[in-house]
């Protein structure tokens, strides 16, 4: 299983670390967080936030499951 592997993502000349430390059974469409908006919680799903932040649509079959 992949639970306790040590990610490492580079990003814009910075590299970070993360623990997989459990999966979720939702998708991009269906996983939602609180973003802050203009002083204001918004709650969006993955895709949504990826669509507007990063203007990259996703698909639903290029991400069926979210790392947590």
């Amino acid at each position: 299983m992949l639970c306790g592997v040590k990610v490492i993502t580079k990003y814009q000349g910075y590299s970070r670390q993360y623990t997989i430390r459990k999966f979720s059974n939702m998708n991009a469409t269906t996983c939602k967080f609180k973003v802050d908006e203009n002083g204001k919680d918004k709650e969006v799903t993955v895709a949504e936030y990826y669509r507007t932040t990063y203007e990259t649509p996703l698909s639903q079959s290029s991400f069926s499951g979210n790392i947590l």
